[in-house]
């Protein structure tokens, strides 16, 4: 407690120097029946399940800034705990612009699924169709034209749980000698916006473990599309990748792990396609309601049938306040089948989200 009030005690002197501090924040719930099939309960029986949740993307958060500079501290809180989930400043160099921090990368495109069934929190098509990967420690370099390049943490992964097995970190015999990477650019045509992404990760066995020579490339790459027709929006991404959870995208619902093959002595690699398309149809300044669906699907040698999965909803955002607003939604998540064949279930589901936004601007 004493760490907070000092925290909040700095910047609100912090205050008295910058040109603008602006402390935000918001609370998210949301409840909602979720009717799973047999199939999801493993043929057992059918279930409803009412989900109630105070959602971990509530947060707390403060924007900084400066006459050629801009911050944000920012940490999400919920029951179990506060969590970081943005921290950076960025400078602005003129034509270059320098971010250091953790901040989103550039697989952050994201629809309006406010279910939270799956994760506790809108689960926007994570995993069913969205390519996104979160939040990460970056060096971000980014130009007015839209064009950017960002510099992270490599992953080093280990299909044939070497690490493990050993008894020994990953990084005693997996070497990265290269940042990931992620490079894209974002282009605006009047009513229209494109925006092509790719991120790459390689890492490598290194010599500490004789007679394997294999290196592992995870790779995604995405295009999405946004095009405004007065109240009509339509926002589509499609994506395609390699080893796709092994770099770091949030794709539980079908994999996209390199996988070892012990009779041929090899990498297996997985291939995962991905997207989705959604309207939103604005009636009016407090009343707008979006229709969505989403796919995603990986393949691998190993294999005997892609491990595919999707989603569709019906939902609408209605203000109830300037800083208040509940989202009802009705839709599905079908599961559909595994790498085996087998089929994993389906869910219906309606409820609604609830969100109460405040601020405060100290200039």
């Amino acid at each position: 407690m004493k760490k907070i009030v000092f925290v909040l005690a700095v910047v609100f002197l912090a205050g008295s120097v910058l040109s603008a501090v602006d402390f935000f924040g918001n609370a998210r719930i949301g409840y909602w029946y979720d009717m799973q099939d047999k199939d999801y309960n493993s043929g057992i029986a059918e279930r409803t399940v009412l989900h109630y949740d105070l959602f971990s993307t509530s947060r707390f958060g403060v924007n900084f800034a400066g006459e050629d500079y801009t911050g944000k501290i920012e940490v999400s809180m919920c029951r179990t705990g506060v969590n970081l989930r943005q921290v950076w400043g960025e400078y602005d160099f003129g034509m270059l612009n320098v971010l250091v921090g953790q901040y989103y990368t550039g697989f952050f495109d994201l629809p309006n699924q406010a279910t939270s069934i799956v994760s506790a929190s809108e689960n926007l098509m994570i995993g069913y169709g969205l390519t996104y990967d979160s939040r990460n420690p970056m060096i971000k370099l980014s130009m007015d034209n839209g064009a950017y390049l960002i510099l992270m943490q490599p992953k080093l992964v280990d299909p044939i749980g070497a690490a493990s097995l050993m008894g020994l970190d990953r990084e005693d015999i997996i070497d990265a000698l290269l940042p990931k990477v992620n490079l894209g650019m974002r282009f605006n045509f009047d009513n229209l916006m494109l925006h092509p992404t790719f991120g790459v990760n390689m890492c490598k066995y290194n010599e500490d473990l004789p007679g394997l020579d294999e290196s592992v490339l995870a790779y995604v790459a995405a295009l999405t599309a946004k095009y405004c027709m007065g109240d009509l929006t339509i926002l589509a991404q499609g994506s395609l990748g390699q080893n796709v959870s092994d770099y770091g995208i949030l794709s539980g619902a079908t994999g996209g792990y390199a996988a070892w093959d012990p009779v041929e002595e090899e990498i297996l690699n997985a291939t995962t396609t991905a997207g989705f398309l959604e309207f939103m149809y604005k009636l009016n300044d407090k009343t707008a309601f979006m229709a969505g669906g989403g796919f995603s699907g990986t393949d691998r040698d190993d294999y005997d049938d892609p491990n595919t999965a999707m989603t569709a909803y019906l939902n609408a955002k209605i203000n109830l306040h300037p800083k208040m607003f509940i989202m009802p939604e009705i839709g599905m998540i079908d599961e559909q089948d595994n790498e085996n064949g087998v089929a994993e279930g389906s869910r219906m589901y309606f409820g609604l989200n609830l969100q109460a936004d405040f601020d405060l601007n100290i200039k």
